[in-house]
């Protein structure tokens, strides 16, 4: 890992954030937990890198840095790791080696990937974006935050190994069709349960029918979703196995020829 050149005291107003790099919001909840019992003592040292136009971003202590300034402490330094020539690309790798061991959420290690040019998650996000969606660790409409679903699509099924970032395509594909840009469409469950489909079965699967059916599902993707809660209690495995299963069961519907084996017996 990249080794801090100085340790120095900066002053709290002349640290900033970019959320290009640090892709996590300030945990407001964390601050004002904190506030009563501060104590400056444990503040530790912060991470910061001091770019070549003058600003100097945090890389790991943003909430310490808040709390500072919540306390009134806006005038104060802190003891900061100084890394120095470091490209955003860098910045982005060395904020996920600073976060591997905390509780930082999967969609801002991704989007962190993202910034530093990792291949699949930029080819993740491009695909995303391609069909209308945003991923981001905000709800609503048209956004995406079950990154780990995303990936495990296009790492492929088990059984075939053949990591696809088509796959997430189609996957994605599907859903839209079936359901819009709805925030239900792209439940971590849904998306997995829908890519193994299309993982296991390929060519089998007839899209436009497999989106038809999908779209006329009861209740529409939270009643796909409370069906797999519902087997799944009864029958095991995991809501995204049972998502799949009743996905080839909806699929199979009325269908005389060119049937898809049951999902688990595949």
């Amino acid at each position: 890992m990249t080794e801090p050149t100085r340790t120095a005291w900066i002053p709290l107003s002349i640290l900033g954030r970019d959320p290009r790099v640090n892709t996590r919001p300030v945990d407001n909840q964390w601050v004002e937990q904190h506030v009563a019992a501060f104590n400056p003592d444990a503040l530790g040292v912060l991470s910061v890198s001091a770019r070549a136009g003058g600003e100097t971003i945090i890389l790991d202590g943003q909430n310490r840095a808040e709390l500072c300034r919540r306390v009134g402490w806006a005038d104060q330094s802190v003891l900061c790791r100084i890394y120095e020539g470091l490209t955003i690309e860098a910045e982005a790798r060395l904020f996920q080696a600073l976060n591997d061991g905390r509780a930082v959420k999967p969609v801002y290690k991704f989007l962190a990937r993202v910034t530093e040019g990792e291949p699949v998650a930029v080819a993740i996000k491009s695909v995303a974006e391609q069909l209308g969606w945003q991923v981001s660790d905000q709800p609503g409409a048209s956004h995406i935050n079950a990154v780990v679903a995303l990936e495990k699509v296009y790492t492929g099924d088990r059984r075939t190994d053949s990591p696809d970032v088509g796959a997430v395509f189609t996957t994605l594909n599907l859903v839209t069709e079936a359901w819009g840009h709805r925030a239900e469409a792209v439940a971590g469950a849904i998306l997995l349960g829908v890519g193994q489909v299309v993982g296991r079965y390929g060519d089998q699967v007839q899209l436009k029918e497999l989106a038809r059916k999908l779209a006329s599902y009861p209740g529409g993707p939270g009643g796909l979703l409370g069906d797999a809660r519902g087997l799944r209690q009864y029958q095991g495995g995991s809501v995204a196995n049972c998502v799949s299963e009743v996905i080839v069961k909806r699929y199979n519907e009325r269908r005389r020829a060119h049937r898809l084996p049951d999902w688990r017996q595949a």
